[in-house]
């Protein structure tokens, strides 16, 4: 299975305890899986983090997901 890849990089150097980002689906996907990387410090992170599968319809309507 193919996976297409997106980023986005986020850095304020303020600490933050949300980050809203807007994501169109391509039309031909069905379920999509998020995973990130978070970073406190130099030395403190966590990679591989992985959201629960997302079901995306072709419904056109727009659709909005708290992970």
């Amino acid at each position: 299975q193919s996976a297409a890849k997106y980023e986005v990089v986020y850095g304020s150097g303020q600490n933050v305890s949300s980050v809203t980002l807007q994501w169109v689906a391509p039309d031909h996907v069905s379920t999509v899986v998020f995973w990130s990387t978070f970073v406190r410090t130099f030395s403190e992170f966590w990679v591989d983090v992985k959201s629960a599968e997302l079901e995306i319809s072709a419904s056109g309507s727009n659709y909005a997901k708290t992970l």
